[in-house]
């Protein structure tokens, strides 16, 4: 028998809730992608980030009711969230998302 190795994206395909429209329009904030990178479909929607403002792109196909956050701003909510759960990330995983979030930016007004 072979045995095939798993890969990362099926373990975090196994987390994906598959939901219907009406569900979807009922999140909090569908995060997107910054503006600036590339497009990956031709028919992406432009907005702006309704947390800080910068342009972002998104399917157009997303749930139209609730606001479009960029992924660094959703990142936040998440870190936010977390800490009023009591459930904080370690001093490590902080530095990492802020670098993280510092070389995307860099990119972004490179323009690369």
């Amino acid at each position: 028998m072979n045995k095939r190795k798993r890969n990362g994206i099926e373990d975090l395909l196994k987390k994906v809730n598959v939901v219907s429209q009406e569900e979807a329009e009922e999140v909090d904030v569908v995060i997107c992608m910054p503006d600036g990178g590339p497009r990956y479909f031709s028919d992406d929607v432009s907005a702006f980030c309704a947390s800080c403002g910068i342009a972002i792109h998104h399917r157009p196909h997303v749930p139209k009711k609730p606001p479009k956050v960029c992924i660094h701003c959703g990142l936040r909510m998440v870190e936010a969230d977390k800490a009023r759960d009591g459930d904080q990330p370690s001093d490590e995983q902080r530095a990492a998302l802020r670098a993280r979030a510092r070389r995307q930016k860099l990119r972004r007004l490179k323009g690369d």
